[in-house]
């Protein structure tokens, strides 16, 4: 039960490391090279670059990004790990053609994980879109 726990708390920490910090020795310790990730603004990316290329561009969008592991699950080889976003989009981001809004976003989403020899293979992220949208003002909220 303590290398559970202990492998969890390890995996949480190189994920702070990597999407808080921007530390890419941490990427390489947390994702297999052939990771797919899948992301409902973004599409499925494959492979470690493309992902890694992703952060640094979600980084430069939210500079002061602060995501919070809440909850992790880990069972074998799955992890299910319930987390909080919050940050300023400043900048402008590859995957989009919308200008920065200098508006704040705070909200919550999970990523549903596979691993494989103790390293990401699959990340699939959930969130609610429509929510962030509205944070960030380009769309009314409904029934405004």
């Amino acid at each position: 039960m303590k290398e559970k726990q202990q492998f969890v708390a390890d995996l949480a920490e190189r994920a702070n490391r990597v999407w808080n910090n921007g530390d890419f020795m941490a990427f390489e310790e947390l994702y297999a090279p052939n990771v797919v990730f899948q992301h409902p603004g973004v599409g499925t990316l494959e492979g470690a670059q493309g992902l890694a290329e992703y952060v640094r561009d979600l980084r430069a969008q939210y500079p002061d990004l602060l995501i919070t592991f809440e909850e992790l699950i880990y069972d074998g080889d799955n992890l299910v790990c319930h987390w909080r976003f919050k940050g300023t989009d400043k900048g402008m981001h590859a995957a989009s053609e919308l200008p920065p809004t200098g508006k704040q976003v705070d909200f919550h989403g999970a990523d549903v994980m596979h691993l494989k020899d103790g390293k990401i293979v699959e990340d699939y992220v959930y969130f609610d879109q429509m929510a962030v949208m509205q944070q960030l003002g380009l769309i009314e909220p409904f029934g405004a």
